[in-house]
């Protein structure tokens, strides 16, 4: 998924009260190792999905330049 030898940098962040319970229930259920993971893993879905959508609206966008 993601290099998880990279180096990690401490962060603080302030998040919604029902954010923190739903990580805190994901780390209950071993989803995730502890909060920081689930962050981070979060952090690095939204990422990825961006970078697709921004990828497949690039395509999109030539598609229609050259079918012209």
């Amino acid at each position: 998924m993601y290099n998880m030898r990279s180096r990690k940098v401490k962060i603080s962040v302030s998040l919604d009260a029902s954010l923190v319970s739903w990580i805190d229930k994901k780390v209950d259920d071993f989803t995730f190792q502890n909060r920081s993971d689930g962050l981070e893993k979060a952090i690095y879905k939204l990422k990825t999905e961006t970078e697709n959508l921004e990828k497949l609206e690039k395509n999109t966008a030539a598609q229609r330049i050259f079918s012209k």
